[in-house]
């Protein structure tokens, strides 16, 4: 439920999707690895030279160009849509046919121009998550959202004519065997049919986002990769400042958190024009798609999300109505550790046998989620295992480190990739296991065809939470001492204040701040 409800929380600043895809059961589901379990080989940093070598590959240039020249072609075959918008729900059936096979072989360019594209932004994306300040993958960047913009474009018309045709002639393109994998995206689209704007509209709102809506998010992105506060008398980054909101020493809690506070606020007016305008942005497209009926902020949110309104309104209340848990949960945190009450740089803290557990090595940290993967299937663990081997893990402490933890991957291959900053603490490790649980997700319905493999956080962060479930069970059946207990209840209390009590304010934030905003 939190990460479903951080998912609402977030699109109302920025409404987007990972790609994936349903859960895929396999009834001959294998093991990845044909070698036996061994921790000798593990990688803590990407291997991705199978794509290119670095952001100076020429390779990457020669790539761009290709994609333009297939854009264009893209746009020249769908440019025909245009003129059969009009009359699109009111096709006569003899022309199905004839329709259908051109949306087919366009259908074919867009998917394969759609995974050159996506192995290039992943490529990119994974350089700058390490190195935030390596001048030409930030270069490239708004360069490869031009590029999807320009599909996105390219197909207006033919998405369009698609979301506005008959029921029947979509019943007749989707009985298609080779475009049965559009059959719930376009439906879906179909939902807010009264919210297309006109073609020429759809393709000026696309175009202008690249420097508009875009921009502004790929300057918080840089500037949280860049800003760095001071701990201990050492220069550090965000990602390291926040790993150390979870040290057993107080006095670094609160050196940390005050030096993360005071980088941002040195930079509030840059961070408060971004907000304003990320959020003007889209409460005047809001405004301007709503001719035929009027959406609140939050439809299209859900919408996106997957989810009705009321779904989204009772998981509120729902949190709301359970907070006396997370209270109860942080008062009895902050009795273990002697702190009445807690402070904002105590909500990360470790137990107090903290100052005495194991720091985790990397290869202990794999091992141990492996051990627990198993005991649901050994194919899972197996994989856990591989994702280190092969490099697909990067959690090495970097100096101009992203912060936070994700998963991602190649679109051809399909091939997951897991971003993280690992230290060694407990946290780090469910934090692993967690998006090990994403990336498990991804490969085992990686033979699905690409559309179907689109998924919503609503439905992402059920494999993710899954996972880092596994390993907290795990744990506590393991656990043969309180102080080991502890640590695991520890963690569940922590969670009860996330889902609780941190959800619900930001989300109640971000409420006031779009209404104010309007």
């Amino acid at each position: 439920m939190l990460l479903i409800l951080t998912k609402i929380l977030l699109e109302i600043v920025r409404p987007e999707f990972i790609n994936g895809g349903s859960c895929h059961p396999r009834s001959r589901l294998e093991s990845p690895l044909a070698l036996p379990f061994t921790m000798a080989l593990l990688r803590q940093t990407w291997d991705n030279s199978a794509f290119y070598t670095n952001s100076d590959d020429p390779r990457i240039a020669t790539t761009i160009e290709a994609l333009k020249g297939a854009i264009a072609a893209l746009a020249e075959i769908c440019a025909p849509f245009s003129d059969r918008i009009a009359t699109a729900e009111t096709l006569p059936k003899d022309q199905f046919n004839g329709l259908i096979a051109e949306v087919r072989a366009i259908h074919r360019q867009r998917t394969d121009i759609s995974k050159k594209l996506g192995n290039l932004r992943t490529f990119i994306a994974s350089i700058l998550s390490v190195d935030s300040q390596d001048a030409r993958a930030s270069a490239c960047k708004p360069t490869l959202q031009q590029l999807g913009a320009e599909v996105s474009q390219a197909t207006t018309a033919l998405d369009v004519f698609l979301t506005r045709a008959s029921d029947d002639f979509i019943q007749a393109l989707i009985a298609d065997p080779d475009l049965a994998e559009l059959s719930f995206s376009i439906q879906h689209s179909r939902k807010l049919k009264d919210q297309l704007l006109t073609v020429a509209e759809e393709q000026l709102v696309t175009g202008l986002s690249v420097n508009g809506l875009h921009s502004w998010g790929n300057l918080y992105t840089e500037l949280a990769g860049t800003l760095k506060c001071t701990v201990e008398g050492n220069e550090v980054g965000l990602a390291k400042a926040f790993n150390l909101l979870s040290s057993p020493r107080r006095e670094i809690r609160s050196e940390a958190w005050h030096g993360v506070k005071a980088a941002w606020e040195g930079r509030a007016e840059t961070v408060a024009v971004i907000l304003n305008a990320i959020n003007g942005w889209r409460l005047e497209e809001t405004k301007q798609r709503g001719r035929q009926r009027t959406l609140h902020y939050l439809d299209k949110s859900c919408h996106q999300s997957r989810i009705d309104r009321a779904t989204l309104d009772a998981l509120m209340a729902t949190t709301y109505q359970g907070r006396e848990i997370g209270q109860r949960a942080l008062t009895a945190m902050g009795k273990v550790l002697g702190i009445t009450p807690m402070a904002p740089w105590d909500l990360f803290a470790p137990p107090p046998t903290a100052h005495d557990a194991p720091v985790f090595t990397f290869e202990e940290a794999i091992e141990l989620v492996a051990k627990a993967f198993r005991q649901l299937t050994p194919a899972m663990g197996d994989f856990a295992v591989m994702m280190a081997e092969k490099g697909w893990i990067d959690a090495k402490p970097t100096p101009n480190r992203a912060t936070g933890a994700y998963c991602t991957g190649f679109s051809e291959p399909r091939e997951p990739r897991i971003f993280m900053t690992f230290e060694g603490s407990m946290n780090n490790v469910l934090t692993l296991a967690h998006e090990l649980g994403h990336a498990w997700h991804n490969w085992v319905m990686r033979d699905l065809p690409r559309y179907q493999t689109y998924y919503s956080m609503t439905l992402a962060e059920t494999a993710s939470i899954f996972a880092e479930t596994l390993v907290r069970d795990a744990l506590l059946e393991q656990a043969s001492t309180p102080e080991q207990k502890l640590a695991i209840a520890w963690e569940d209390g922590a969670a009860a204040v996330t889902f609780l009590l941190n959800i619900p304010a930001r989300f109640t934030f971000e409420q006031k701040l779009v209404e104010a905003r309007q």
